[in-house]
């Protein structure tokens, strides 16, 4: 209890406020709150969080949540009260590494990514946010700093005063980043409290994938006052990173706030010193600084609040999907009850790769994230939650990868929806039909993931600048990628590094790098062997040496060994999946490697090329892939018009086109969906509008990516189930 006393103290004793208010100093009570959140009376919140309870003079009064959900506060003035939640405690998470490459190598895999560390944990009293106290409802949680529910309390008979607090049920997050540290037993725990929260919350999990290059990021905060141009409740309550993150969307808010000193800049127009004004480094109106333009002030906040990188993708995704399973049909709506909020699975993985260039990294870390995904599903499986996932970009392959292991399995239960927006995977990346044709290492593929969803959505759009060329030569919403026509078909190109990531995999000392180094002294004692059948005397005396004292050794018999390792490594998989993989690592998205399958031949072949090739490189040639799954939806797979020229070149699949409309379902939405990540990046054209400008132009492209993404299809005609709607 000491850290717990301590925190308090240190809290109370940076938020002194002065005496304001009318309340009466004679009366005196003892509060009991009960703090549970909206899935169920039974829902505690966790113990040792400590509360800081606010009386009309604003003085706190600290006390910390009990093991029964209870925090008790002596001597609080009656009247109106007020609190918050202190952030943390943090729970600890172990020293054990979550990646477990560097177990089952000679050598240690490198992780090349851009976070120095990947771990993250939520304080206890994160995402808490109050909803409801006592009957009286808060009416937008958002502002609960700023503008704090307020209650009621006076001195019973017993002389005290009980309230219940009802909060948002916690964040949910599924790591499955390489650089942390995370104990079995405490990942364990983590997925048992998803289980329970969603088992709690309608028994419908929907899981978020975000993309390649996002980093882990920060975690936002509730906004200061000073920042939205309002008054602290309470002299104390200035500054709000000493409470607890709420890890939820303000898009709407910081869009009102831009507006807002917009619109006050715009009166200050007409006044004598304006131009002036502008003129000064510091120049500020109503108290505030000038701004120029909506995006920059707009996105500056919304880093601040939001925070960064997956941490803020998941709570955005979130809001709009509860916005939509409200059945509000604008992004104007504000939701109106906050009592059913669903928190979504965020599933984070190391997609920030150093080069950021090197997109074949990212691609084999998400087969990995999707094997460690598979058996987090399955759990989720067994525990009777209908699933749904989304995926943007290349999450697809983290989706795809665990799909296609619990598809091999042929297990009963399958997820409902696998939902992909701008999928950076191969436009036929979902057929059960192996093909070596375009599909250089054996990863564009995953054969049985269609066995372990019901319904496969994709929804692309082709004038995604990234994974391909826009339509429209004027459309530079992605930048440098829009200049070149799209990244992802320059994935293996030379500025990417081909496929040299392949030795990563296999470091120095490694069963597959030994045999590479067998290979180079094989072809070096058959050049040997050549200049002396020809009688060549330019090496003579090197090629003595390295014949006399370097063992012989065959080509054969390089091979036989190959073919061995990979074979033994094979069967002890094939035997128990969840094996760790070794040589076979890169291609995790394979629940099992079946001698006679094709998939399992193709593997076998590309390791030889690598081996006796000396290069973990393949020629340009060797490299020729397929067109992206998000840019060009069933175009060429299973086309509605036939063109002979592209037919030629693309045949359609026949298993795809076998399922569209049945199991597989395609929905344009290139009309709109103008940027590669224009579910995040183009809120601020929607929320910076005023009513009047809104009114006066077309929807914003954002507007119609909430109507027609989120609501219409996703909520409306995929999930329908969503949390307690």
């Amino acid at each position: 209890m000491t850290s717990i006393t301590g925190t308090a103290k240190s809290f109370t004793n940076k938020h002194q406020s002065e005496k304001i208010g009318t309340g009466t100093d004679t009366c005196r009570t003892t509060v009991v709150i009960y703090h549970r959140d909206t899935l169920g009376k039974d829902r505690k919140l966790p113990a040792n969080i400590v509360v800081m309870v606010y009386d009309e003079s604003g003085k706190p009064i600290p006390a910390a949540i009990d093991k029964s959900g209870y925090s008790t506060h002596l001597n609080v003035r009656c009247g109106k009260i007020s609190w918050q939640l202190v952030r943390g405690p943090y729970d600890a998470a172990g020293t054990e590494s979550f990646d477990k490459s560097n177990k089952s190598n000679k050598s240690n895999i490198e992780r090349k990514v851009t976070d120095k560390s990947e771990s993250f944990q939520f304080g206890r009293s994160d995402g808490y946010v109050l909803v409801e106290a006592n009957g009286v409802k808060n009416k937008d949680p958002r502002e609960q700093f700023i503008k704090p529910l307020k209650i009621s309390v006076s001195r019973g008979q017993d002389g005290k005063s009980n309230v219940t607090a009802i909060y948002l049920p916690p964040p949910m997050l599924l790591n499955l980043r390489f650089k942390q540290k995370l104990s079995s037993k405490k990942r364990k725990e983590e997925i048992n409290k998803i289980v329970q929260q969603v088992k709690a919350d309608g028994k419908s999990a929907t899981l978020f994938i975000h993309g390649f290059n996002v980093p882990l990021g920060t975690i936002g905060r509730f906004p200061n006052p000073t920042e939205l141009g309002e008054n602290p409740a309470y002299d104390s309550l200035k500054d709000s990173r000493g409470i607890q993150a709420p890890y939820l969307y303000y898009g709407d808010i910081i869009g009102e706030d831009v507006k807002k000193r917009i619109d006050a800049q715009a009166k200050a127009i007409s006044s004598n010193n304006y131009g002036e004004l502008l003129k000064i480094k510091n120049g500020k109106i109503n108290g505030r600084p000038v701004i120029t333009g909506r995006q920059v002030p707009y996105e500056k906040l919304d880093e601040v609040l939001h925070g960064t990188g997956a941490l803020a993708w998941f709570p955005t995704v979130e809001y709009y999907l509860n916005l939509a399973a409200s059945g509000a049909t604008s992004t104007n709506a504000k939701l109106s009850d906050w009592t059913k909020y669903s928190r979504i699975i965020g599933v984070t993985w190391s997609g920030s790769v150093d080069p950021s260039r090197t997109f074949f990294r990212a691609e084999i870390y998400a087969n990995e994230a999707g094997r460690t995904l598979a058996k987090d599903i399955s759990t989720l499986l067994e525990n009777n939650i209908q699933v749904n996932i989304i995926t943007h970009s290349l999450g697809a392959r983290v989706a795809l990868a665990a799909l296609n292991i619990l598809g091999d399995a042929n297990q009963p239960k399958k997820i409902k929806n696998l939902i992909m927006l701008e999928a950076a995977v191969a436009d036929n990346a979902i057929t059960a039909n192996y093909t070596r044709e375009k599909n250089p290492v054996a990863m564009e593929l995953f054969p049985f993931a269609y066995k372990a969803a019901e319904y496969i959505r994709i929804m692309y759009s082709k004038e995604d600048g990234v994974l391909g060329p826009d339509n429209s030569l004027l459309d530079l919403d992605d930048g440098v990628s829009d200049v070149s026509r799209g990244a992802y078909p320059l994935k293996y190109g030379v500025i990417a590094g081909k496929t040299n990531v392949f030795g990563d995999y296999y470091p120095h000392g490694s069963a597959i790098n030994n045999q590479r180094a067998n290979a180079q002294s094989e072809s070096v004692q058959a050049q040997c062997k050549s200049y002396i059948k020809n009688k060549d005397q330019r090496f003579k005396e090197v090629c003595d040496y390295i014949l006399k004292n370097q063992p012989s050794i065959s080509k054969a018999q390089i091979e036989d060994e190959l073919k061995a390792l990979i074979q033994n490594e094979m069967k002890m998989v094939n035997d128990d999946w969840q094996t760790e993989l070794k040589i076979l690592r890169p291609w995790s998205h394979f629940r099992r490697f079946p001698e006679n399958e094709d998939y399992v031949k193709h593997i076998t072949d590309i390791l030889m090329t690598m081996v006796f090739r000396n290069t973990w490189k393949l020629s340009s040639k060797e490299l020729e892939i397929r067109p992206a799954l998000g840019h060009v939806g069933d175009k060429f797979t299973a086309p509605v018009q036939k063109n002979p020229k592209l037919l030629k070149e693309y045949p359609p699949d026949n298993f795809i086109s076998g399922l569209k409309e049945k199991q597989f379902f395609y929905h344009d939405q290139s009309s709109y969906f103008t940027s590669h990540s224009a579910i995040k990046d183009l809120i601020w054209e929607e929320m910076t509008l005023t009513d009047h400008q809104r009114k006066r132009s077309n929807p914003t492209r954002f507007s119609r990516i909430y109507r027609e993404t989120y609501k219409d299809q996703i909520m409306d005609k995929y999930i329908k189930k969503f949390g307690r709607y």
